[in-house]
């Protein structure tokens, strides 16, 4: 295979993509019969905000540039660990570990794509010592070559690669959540509550604040999929909601309508979202505001740090009353992106410089999405220890902040 999974300091990647493949139930964890229930997947997706930026900018064919993500299945995961024995991962390295793998789990699933190039051979090279010329001798994909940037421009120093091998094609990494195509069982594949059947009999109990928190954590670019956390859980007093974080490089949300087969072709156009909702925190990077980017909008600010690749507007949908947040005065019928938790933004991307795309400037082609109404809210649950995720950020709380101008007329 060409990934490796580790758990608990062990190799259990036969096992992992076994569960691709295996006929047996593991009550309650049924067989994987469909693709909706497999637990990882690669795909090559469509994005047109990342094609024409390699196009605008290296003279690539943005109708042939694509976008590789290796999909976790959020839902899949979850009942992997929840109700698979340690005992059957590896007999013999985990004989000394009872129960199942959620007993043993520290909430940190960490996933890292590497770099494939056609002038880079990964076990011949390991150190990264690039050969110049293509390689033949392991099939790599065709190569193009890439435009040369002009001397003094703003990316000259920043491009991809650089002097080295060129990326074939960006990677990146994705969560399915709770999608559209789910019918009724939408929420159950957003939740998250690897942790909260401790009897494993199939259902949720009763826990407290900090069960079955979760941080995801990559060096690459992120996809969320559809509805992330949506569903609340009791601790017998009230409900809460699981703490969750993703740590990234960059982000791009795709609406739980979102289908890769509805976006074949950089010309598939821009589908039509639907309302979805994210409750979880976010640490990463973005791509700040430069003299050279500004015509295009830059950053975007809080309101676009995440990235869309769908239609988000119109003004004939319903409040979706999404996370229990009532409906703002100035909700005009928009879809509705609903982010509930705390952003955190690092530093300045490593894999993207790529156009916002509100409307097509001369950085960009094409606008590349609708905006949605931007439902922002934070999570109080965020100031207790039980409330935040996994290898959360500490820092001291501001609690008031004054800013004063003095104006000196002389």
């Amino acid at each position: 295979s060409q990934y490796q999974v580790r758990f608990m300091g062990r190799d259990i990647t036969v096992y992992f993509f076994d569960d691709l493949v295996n006929t047996a139930p593991r009550s309650p964890l049924l067989p994987c019969e469909t693709r909706a229930q497999a637990i990882v997947t690669e795909e090559f997706i469509v994005n047109r905000r990342e094609a024409d930026f390699m196009s605008k900018f290296f003279g690539w064919d943005k109708k042939k540039y694509y976008v590789n993500l290796v999909t976790l299945n959020l839902r899949r995961v979850q009942d992997f660990l929840a109700y698979t024995r340690m005992s059957d991962i590896d007999p013999i390295g985990f004989s000394a570990f009872t129960g199942n793998a959620k007993d043993h789990f520290n909430g940190v699933v960490y996933v890292h794509r590497t770099r494939r190039s056609a002038t880079y051979h990964p076990i011949e090279r390991p150190r990264m010592v690039f050969n110049m010329a293509v390689r033949d001798d392991f099939d790599p994909p065709t190569q193009m070559a890439l435009g040369a940037v002009p001397y003094g421009h703003p990316l000259s120093a920043g491009n991809r690669e650089q002097d080295g091998p060129v990326e074939i094609f960006h990677s990146g990494v994705r969560v399915r959540g709770g999608l559209v195509a789910d019918g009724d069982a939408r929420a159950q594949h957003a939740a998250v509550n690897w942790q909260h059947d401790h009897d494993n009999n199939g259902s949720p109990d009763k826990s407290p604040l900090g069960t079955s928190k979760l941080t995801f954590i990559t060096p690459n670019p992120m996809y969320l999929w559809g509805d992330l956390n949506t569903t609340p859980y009791s601790d017998g007093d009230k409900e809460q909601r699981t703490p969750v974080g993703v740590f990234a490089d960059g982000m791009t949300l795709l609406s739980a309508n979102w289908s890769d087969a509805n976006v074949m072709t950089y010309n598939s156009g821009i589908p039509n979202a639907v309302h979805t909702s994210y409750a979880t925190s976010f640490i990463i990077n973005n791509i700040p505001c430069r003299d050279w980017n500004a015509v295009s909008e830059g950053s975007g600010a809080v309101a676009n740090v995440c990235r869309f690749l769908k239609n988000w507007g119109g003004d004939k949908n319903v409040w979706p009353n999404p996370l229990g947040i009532a409906k703002p005065d100035n909700y005009k019928g928009q879809v509705v992106y609903t982010f509930l938790g705390s952003m955190v933004v690092n530093n300045e991307q490593r894999y993207s410089k790529a156009m916002l795309g509100a409307n097509a400037t001369n950085l960009n082609s094409n606008s590349f999405y609708g905006p949605p109404f931007r439902n922002l809210a934070y999570n109080s649950d965020l100031k207790m220890a039980a409330g935040q995720p996994p290898e959360a950020l500490n820092a001291i709380e501001t609690t008031r902040v004054v800013s004063q101008v003095d104006v000196f007329d002389n």
